[in-house]
């Protein structure tokens, strides 16, 4: 799963963060000792070498992984702005 997002002007990327119904299960934050982090999530494994800012891969698709994903992006303060996208997954 691609999120291509583009920041524009004078600020910096804070965060990407991937959800799936509303739950989290992946965040990239670049100026953290430990950039990525991943939360377990009923339905979602991921491919962690191929994982990144802006793409996600998943493995071992099952129905349990059928479900509404976003990708959120967040820029640094003091503003914090913040977009996302959102995309339904059908496994069958």
């Amino acid at each position: 799963m691609q999120c291509n997002w583009e920041i524009h002007s004078n600020k910096s990327l804070y965060s990407v963060k991937w959800y799936k119904d509303g739950h989290e299960f992946f965040r990239y934050v670049p100026n953290n000792p430990q950039s990525i982090q991943t939360f377990p999530q009923l339905g979602v494994k991921l491919q962690n070498l191929l994982s990144r800012a802006n793409a996600i891969r998943l493995m071992d698709l099952t129905l349990a992984s059928t479900g509404l994903y976003k990708c959120e992006v967040s820029t640094d303060g003091p503003a914090f702005a913040t977009s996302f996208m959102t995309g339904n997954l059908y496994v069958v």
